[in-house]
């Protein structure tokens, strides 16, 4: 009888350890803590995820979202953090450009400016509103790129 009470026992503390587990699965998949190396080809977290002390990629990572071309004059508002490039062409006419970027809905703040034909870049802030403004002269090219995607 004792064997049998033992082995009853153990048998519904795994039947009890597994229906808990089962209840708190959805719980403890908020807070992940890798203690060893992961292996496995494919590693998915959703939501987000806190690194301490540095992260060591070995391989690839995306970093950068697809390029999107944009009109000047036009005020957006940036999904995520990126960055905003524009150039100046033409065969006659040399173009004067602002990058204007910050939290107000008119996005006022000149950041950058350029003149004649070059080109500049400047970073944007999730949910910062942003345009490039073309002054006067040739044709200008504005595209964003955002650092990850929205």
């Amino acid at each position: 009888m004792k064997t049998n009470f033992k082995f009853s026992s153990i048998i519904i503390l795994v039947l009890s350890f597994s229906l808990l587990t089962i209840a708190f699965t959805p719980l403890m998949a908020r807070t992940v803590k890798i203690l060893k190396t992961v292996t496995e080809d494919i590693f998915h977290i959703t939501g987000k995820l806190e690194v301490e002390n540095g992260l060591d990629v070995k391989g690839t990572m995306k970093v950068l979202g697809g390029w999107e071309t944009k009109n000047s004059g036009t005020i957006y508002q940036a999904p995520t953090d990126g960055f905003v490039t524009f150039f100046c062409s033409g065969r006659f006419d040399a173009c004067e450009l602002n990058g204007d970027t910050d939290s107000s809905s008119s996005a006022d703040t000149v950041r950058v400016r350029s003149y004649g034909y070059n080109g500049s870049m400047f970073p944007v802030k999730k949910g910062d509103y942003w345009k490039v403004m073309h002054l006067y002269g040739g044709t200008v090219t504005v595209y964003w790129i955002p650092l990850g995607s929205n």
